[in-house]
């Protein structure tokens, strides 16, 4: 068996088979914000590991393929190993946080706009869901007449913040655009105006996947988006947008939902209202830790409820 053991902010993965096929993955006390620089060790493991294992139970149910097999302990997980693609996927179904920055021209949503349907988000809701993608690298440009260079973000902090300022220009999860013309992705600041002047992209590169690819994670995207939601809409919870990423598995090679799903994923609102949220969104915007943690445990007795076989630990 590897010995190879990957540690990030909130979750250490371990290698959990001889044949390389499976990984256990241990939930951190911690919750990070702001591009990491808001970061804070609280007891959220158990919550954010159950949350997820619901998550992955529930989406099993429905015939969404995942890298989810079984969990192990109160924090930890057993998954099918997979070999990740660079992309964090966004499913909206309600235009807010980065993409309001992208297009200034569209108004917040309240609770009464949201009530409403439209067909492109600007009053309230898009029909469909709408899926975006954004690369996991930053772009960094590392002098003033240096041509961009994508790096993954740990390194970039590592190299080039200091006392938590860029000491470069550096762009963490750009957007990807896709430009036919001459089939590259173009990528864009996130929280920038896309129109405009400003809406210029910081550099170009050939496609990771193809386009079939990208309409098979599309897919899985949204249909994991639809399932939520539906879970969501018994507790009169809206899911106004998650955060899904996709991995190839290694023991049949298809493309599978991965990593985790918990409540650093997505927004929901009760009765659609912001001003309730109950996800992340409290943390970021400073919410003390009290409040923080009750949020978190309402969001896991919900889960709880998602499958009719979650919070079974072993």
């Amino acid at each position: 068996m590897t010995s190879q053991v990957t540690e990030g902010k909130t979750k250490i993965i371990t290698p959990a088979s001889d044949n390389g096929t499976l990984v256990s993955i241990t939930t951190k006390n911690s919750l990070t914000g702001n591009d990491g620089l808001l970061q804070e060790n609280l007891p959220l493991a158990l919550d954010k590991t159950e949350q997820t294992c619901n998550v992955f139970r529930l989406l099993e149910e429905q015939g969404i393929p995942t890298a989810f097999v079984k969990q192990t302990s109160e924090t930890t997980f057993l998954a099918t190993r997979c070999e990740m693609l660079p992309l964090e996927c966004v499913a909206r179904r309600i235009p807010y946080g980065s993409y309001l920055k992208r297009h200034p021209t569209i108004q917040p949503p309240t609770a009464s706009t949201i009530a409403g349907i439209g067909g492109s988000g600007a009053t309230g809701k898009w029909k469909e869901p709408m899926v975006e993608y954004f690369h996991k690298h930053s772009v960094v440009f590392t002098d003033a007449d240096a041509t961009p260079v994508l790096m993954p973000e740990d390194a970039a902090r590592e190299k080039y913040m200091k006392d938590g300022k860029w000491t470069r220009e550096v762009y963490t999860d750009p957007l990807i655009i896709h430009n036919r013309y001459n089939n590259k992705w173009r990528l864009h600041p996130a929280k920038m105006n896309l129109s405009g002047h400003s809406g210029a992209y910081l550099m170009e590169m050939l496609p990771l996947e193809t386009e079939k690819t990208m309409r098979i994670i599309e897919g899985l995207a949204t249909r994991a988006f639809k399932v939520l939601e539906a879970a969501w809409n018994k507790f009169e919870i809206t899911l106004v947008d998650l955060k899904v990423e996709v991995g190839r598995r290694v023991t049949d090679d298809e493309l599978v939902v991965a990593d985790v799903i918990d409540n650093d994923s997505w927004r929901i609102w009760p009765a659609g209202d912001p001003t309730k949220q109950l996800d992340k969104q409290a943390f970021r915007e400073g919410e003390k830790s009290t409040s923080v943690l009750e949020k978190y445990a309402i969001v896991t007795g919900h889960t709880k409820q998602f499958s009719s076989s979650s919070s079974d630990p072993t």
